[in-house]
């Protein structure tokens, strides 16, 4: 894992630089998301492992199935395709999911945005979420790109984590705390 953040990180800067200089960020974004879900594809994975494989080949056939969910007058595709090109010719496909992250983390960076994991036993309203959101705001000093994940596992209550920061109020930790306490 460590090699992976190491051999993303000059690919995932040159393309955070390029993206501002053409004012893309988004679609860089979108399009990075897309090409790291391009890799959970069996037959994606295959045709970068097959050995002896014309590079060019493997980076023609991944990019046009990235640029499926794009439009053709893309402004971006050459320098989409130009990346797509680079990587393959380097062997290097396989990094994309680790380019996404370091891209999204650079521009969220740039954007002062924060992303924050909320947990939840059960469905937040949009009040809630707002007053949460307005809250985490106000204390990280940034803009909060609030995600939502429910897990009745535990039980009620939530936990909120941004980065190695979290905040566990779950009745289920509370209730394993207490188990802890009596058994001892």
């Amino acid at each position: 894992m460590d090699e992976l953040r190491t051999v993303a990180r000059p690919y995932a800067k040159a393309v955070f630089d390029v993206a501002i200089s053409s004012g893309a960020l988004t679609e860089w974004s979108e399009f990075l998301k897309h090409c790291s879900s391009l890799l959970e594809n069996s037959e994606i994975k295959a045709l970068i492992k097959t050995p002896g494989l014309n590079k060019k080949t493997v980076a023609e056939v991944f990019y046009d199935s990235a640029m499926l969910k794009f439009e053709k007058g893309n402004p971006n595709k050459k320098q989409f395709l130009n990346l797509i090109q680079t990587l393959s010719g380097n062997g290097r496909l396989n990094i994309m999911k680790e380019l996404h992250k370091q891209y999204d983390h650079k521009k969220r960076e740039s954007e002062k945005t924060t992303e924050v994991t909320l947990t939840t036993a059960a469905p937040a309203d949009e009040k809630e979420l707002k007053t949460i959101t307005q809250a985490l705001e106000k204390n990280l000093g940034n803009k909060v790109d609030l995600i939502v994940i429910i897990d009745k596992s535990l039980i009620g209550g939530a936990v909120i984590q941004t980065g190695d920061h979290m905040i566990d109020g779950a009745v289920s930790t509370r209730l394993k705390s207490l188990t802890r306490f009596l058994i001892n």
